[in-house]
């Protein structure tokens, strides 16, 4: 929220990019022995299943996390036009 009088300030670029980069940076250190694969047979022993999805799950996951930053810059962007728009 701005202050009356205040104009509005414009949203900065690089907390858009940080977050998500950040939040993937995290994941991918959790799923980091998946995608290397390590364990893999006590992985297989104990579920069954393979490792193969982690890097597919962690790729999407990672994509989405800068889609949804990327869509929510563009309208934070808009509003800001808006706004500086309409105090001129």
């Amino acid at each position: 929220m701005n202050r009356p009088g205040r104009a509005a300030s414009r949203p900065s670029t690089l907390n858009h990019i940080r977050v998500p980069a950040l939040a993937t940076g995290l994941l991918f250190l959790v799923y980091l022995p998946g995608i290397l694969r390590q364990g893999r047979e006590t992985y297989l022993a104990a579920t069954g299943q393979n490792q193969h999805p982690y890097l597919a799950r962690w790729l999407a996951i990672t994509a989405t996390l800068f889609l949804v930053s990327a869509v929510w810059y563009l309208i934070r962007q808009i509003r800001w036009r808006r706004i500086a728009g309409s105090t001129r």
